[in-house]
């Protein structure tokens, strides 16, 4: 699985869709919110873990 972090939604989506399309790798997203300055936490990378196993990511 990747993590990757990133304000900037243009460069994000071509980085993902070259990343995806040269190497296969599918990318799990991680819910970040503006209440916590958008820090990951324990509890996001969990669900984010648990929702790309039940996608069989």
């Amino acid at each position: 699985m990747l993590l990757l972090v990133t304000k900037l939604f243009n460069f994000f989506f071509r980085f993902d869709r070259d990343l995806r399309w040269r190497t296969g790798v599918q990318l799990a997203p991680i819910i970040c919110k503006s209440s916590n300055d958008f820090k990951i936490t324990q509890k996001a990378l969990e669900s984010a873990y648990e929702k790309a196993i039940a996608s069989n990511i």
